[in-house]
């Protein structure tokens, strides 16, 4: 899906997952399991997106061949919004409230702190 395709106003009211991530980042191979698999269990409550910013779509689906995401693909080459969210690194978390308010946002993915990102998470599911 192309930025121009994707409002995160569309999903005011429901809890947003955003990780931003590029072909070249080591860490987001750890984290595209760990995203399907909260899609999974958190499906219809949770909205997942990966957004890629690769000035090349095509490292992109060669990543993606690798680690396939069940999860929406938003790809942003010019990084506008990482740009809006204030972006440093690969991969960075945000965890977006029913409200549309940032609760939780997250550089780096560490597989020991898998239960603590889920913890947010479900905090927000109020579950």
């Amino acid at each position: 899906m192309q930025l121009s395709d994707f409002k995160i106003e569309d999903y005011r009211g429901e809890v947003i997952y955003l990780d931003f991530w590029a072909s070249w980042c080591k860490p987001c191979r750890a984290s595209f399991p760990w995203m399907n698999e909260i899609q999974r269990k958190y499906a219809g409550k949770l909205h997942v997106f990966a957004i890629n910013v690769d000035a090349n779509r095509q490292d992109a689906e060669n990543f993606l061949e690798k680690y396939p995401a069940i999860f929406p693909i938003v790809f942003d080459p010019e990084g506008r919004l990482g740009e809006q969210f204030n972006i440093q690194g690969m991969p960075t978390s945000i965890l977006i409230s029913r409200e549309g308010k940032v609760v939780f946002k997250q550089a780096g993915f560490r597989k020991q702190e898998q239960e603590a990102y889920e913890y947010k998470i479900k905090q927000q599911l109020n579950i």
